[in-house]
């Protein structure tokens, strides 16, 4: 009967320590795990107070966020790693998901070195087959494609929304205009060649 009682008390004082462990406390004796973390939710309100590092799940999506609960301001956040990979569509700043391009940004992006696309283009026309960097704005229909196309050219093309006959502007407020030169004296300063015109008669002009 002395040992019933005693293992109930040890089971007691087990369920009762396990219970009260925090996440501080578990980390404090062993900060690591070769168990998946998963996170079903964040209990709402949030109460929390101060600057940290917030991980969770919320209306179906999960989040990762450095952020201050007292001024409500999100702060720096750095990911680090040899190689960082994502799957899916990754939205940066709030952009708008557009349902099929892979990285959306709102607000802009400053490179510092150089951006590498490959894509597969099939033809020279971009509206049929598509470009390799697209720019737009909300406040106009159409836009600006660029490509590498086929025989080893590229494409520039302006285009409205519907078809390839939008203008394209070459230093519209002033400037030089270099072909074969990196050096131009002129408007335009063609070296290397001539103009040549291709069609017929009445498209052979200058």
């Amino acid at each position: 009967m002395k040992r019933i009682f005693l293992a109930a008390i040890a089971c007691f004082v087990v369920v009762t320590l396990t219970q009260g462990q925090t996440l501080q406390t578990v980390t404090t004796s062993g900060d690591t795990t070769t168990n998946l973390i998963r996170i079903t939710g964040a209990n709402m309100p949030i109460t929390l107070t101060g600057p940290g590092l917030e991980l969770g799940y919320q209306s179906a999506t999960g989040f990762l966020q450095s952020y201050n609960r007292s001024s409500s301001v999100y702060l720096p956040l750095s990911l680090r790693g040899t190689t960082i990979t994502t799957t899916g569509r990754t939205l940066i700043n709030g952009a708008t998901d557009d349902a099929s391009t892979a990285l959306q940004v709102s607000g802009g992006a400053s490179l510092t070195k150089k951006l590498y696309i490959d894509v597969a283009v099939e033809g020279n026309n971009v509206f049929t087959y598509g470009s390799h960097l697209e720019l737009h704005n909300s406040r106009f229909t159409g836009g600006l494609a660029m490509s590498i196309g086929q025989n080893n050219s590229g494409l520039i093309q302006a285009y409205s929304s519907s078809a390839m006959n939008g203008s394209l502007l070459l230093n519209p407020n002033g400037g030089k205009v270099g072909i074969g030169t990196a050096s131009p004296d002129q408007v335009l300063t063609i070296k290397g060649g001539g103009i040549g015109f291709d069609g017929t008669s009445s498209d052979k002009k200058l």
